[in-house]
């Protein structure tokens, strides 16, 4: 998870593929702390941490909490993407890490 990682598009059951504006909107993750850019501003930044949830899989946690980087987790080499699909808004997160 260390390292830049930049928001492509979000996949929403009721919205479809909703791809992001001009690639702008980053997350840099450090030991504990992540920087949210828009076009390279720094916005936010956030304490982070991953769990073990009641099934097994992996969630991400913010505070203050981040409405795209939340719930479960799921990353296989330079691609990530996350959901929590349960109770919120049915959509999955897709960010690729930049170099």
């Amino acid at each position: 998870m260390i390292g830049e990682w930049r928001w492509i598009h979000s996949n929403c059951v009721f919205l479809g593929l909703v791809d992001v504006p001009d690639d702008s909107i980053s997350f840099e993750f450090m030991d504990s702390l992540v920087e949210i850019r828009d076009k390279g501003v720094l916005f936010q930044t956030s304490v982070w941490n991953i769990e073990i949830n009641p099934h097994g899989e992996f969630v991400i946690n913010f505070e203050p909490t981040e409405f795209l980087f939340y719930g479960r987790i799921y990353l296989c080499e330079n691609e990530l993407f996350t959901t929590d699909d349960f109770i919120s808004d049915d959509c999955e997160n897709h960010f690729v890490r930049q170099e």
